[in-house]
């Protein structure tokens, strides 16, 4: 019976580890930014975008609004602390969205609501990225891609390819 006892203890711990382990390993927090589908580096975006993202008050107290698209074409999608920014973007084909995580502190990782097709699997990506991470994708086909914070999944957006 002490026997039992002592293994059933262990596979505990291991399995608490296991856990915790994986936890950590999805809410990190990185700067790197990860790797993007265009096969670009995605180190310096910020010498091409036409204005700092950030959203400073005007005098009237209202935010400006964030850059859409870069300077190279390269279209701009924030994660804020309230969910994506636009929701909605419309693109023409062959065209690459950034995702920005520009939420101050939670974790970032976009991935497609559907499932079972080669486009939406290729659309995942594939690390976490924190505080100022990007994730960049290139859409070949046309359609309406829908997606989500795989950290957060009640945070969604849609992308329409033209």
């Amino acid at each position: 019976m002490q026997k039992n006892s002592k293994n059933f203890l262990l596979v505990g711990v291991i399995v608490a580890i296991f856990v915790i382990g994986s936890l950590w390993w999805q809410n990190r927090q990185t700067s790197e930014p990860s790797p993007v589908s265009s096969g670009g580096t995605g180190s310096s975006w910020f010498s091409s975008i036409t204005q700092k993202p950030t959203v400073p008050a005007t005098n009237s107290g209202t935010p400006k609004p964030l850059p859409t698209i870069t300077a190279d074409g390269i279209y701009l999608v924030y994660y804020t602390k309230t969910g994506f920014s636009p929701q909605i973007l419309t693109i023409p084909r062959g065209k690459s969205v950034r995702f920005v995580n520009d939420s101050g502190g939670k974790s970032m990782r976009v991935g497609s609501t559907e499932t079972g097709n080669i486009v939406s699997s290729a659309f995942n990506q594939i690390r976490t990225v924190g505080a100022g991470g990007t994730y960049e994708y290139t859409f070949v086909e046309k359609g309406t891609f829908s997606y989500n914070n795989k950290n957060n999944i009640t945070d969604q957006g849609i992308v329409i390819v033209q």
